[in-house]
């Protein structure tokens, strides 16, 4: 679980810093995407401690999902 959160912890700095920093732009004209994002990036902070390892596995798996292919 400790890799999973990690890459998790990855996956979101770099969302953040293509979302706000490298292509905020964009962003700001579509802000869809960053609200789903948002959304699952505060429901795995506020519920990452209740949960097993196929959860982490699930949670990476749907943020990646998301921000594959960024706008």
């Amino acid at each position: 679980m400790k890799e999973l959160r990690k890459l998790m912890f990855e996956e979101i700095g770099y969302a953040y810093c293509y979302m706000n920093f490298w292509h905020k732009d964009i962003f700001s004209k579509h802000p869809g995407q960053k609200r789903r994002v948002k959304k699952l990036i505060t429901s795995f902070t506020e519920n990452e401690h209740e949960h097993d390892i196929l959860w982490y596995q699930e949670q990476v798996f749907l943020f990646q999902n998301e921000t594959e292919n960024m706008c």
